[in-house]
């Protein structure tokens, strides 16, 4: 079977026909939420150290 397809532009019509710039928004937007859902993780680990950490150091000196 010949075929006129050259070999360097046999993935064009596939990749013309993905819409990327919805591909990169949709990236961005998840690599946003997990950094922020991770973040939020931390940050409430380090709260909860900090406050058991204050609340022991108030017992010891008698804030």
């Amino acid at each position: 079977s010949n075929t006129a397809i050259k070999w360097a532009s046999r993935w064009d019509y596939i990749l013309n026909s993905i819409p990327h710039t919805s591909i990169q928004w949709f990236s961005i937007m998840n690599s946003l939420v997990i950094v922020l859902f991770l973040s939020g993780v931390v940050a409430m680990i380090m709260l909860r150290t900090l406050h058991k950490d204050v609340a022991r150091y108030c017992q010891l000196e008698t804030c």
